[in-house]
């Protein structure tokens, strides 16, 4: 390392990703027009169960309703990122990552 480098105070860092493989983020989705927040119920599926279209995720509750989440792809649910029970989770919050 140069001495000028020492001197102020800089040090050189070398970097290096990973290679994952492709996620998609799974958002709180707004199961109504006026739904703003709700509220995580039972998942009905946890981290490394497979899915397929149509399969229910997660049970959500909001202020008037409690209603299935259905994906509609498939793949494997990579981490789940808001456990059950979690209350004013915001519609686009992130719920949990698939792979």
């Amino acid at each position: 390392m140069r001495a000028s480098a020492l001197r102020s105070g800089f040090s050189p860092i070398a970097r290096y990703y990973a290679s994952f493989p492709p996620h998609t983020i799974i958002k709180m989705p707004a199961l109504s027009p006026t739904m703003t927040s709700g509220n995580i119920g039972a998942w009905q599926k946890k981290a490394g169960d497979t899915i397929a279209p149509g399969d229910v995720l997660v049970e959500i509750e909001t202020d008037k309703a409690q209603m299935d989440f259905e994906f509609q792809e498939e793949g494997v649910i990579a981490k789940v990122l808001k456990e059950a029970g979690e209350k004013d989770v915001a519609v686009g919050n992130v719920c949990h990552d698939l792979r």
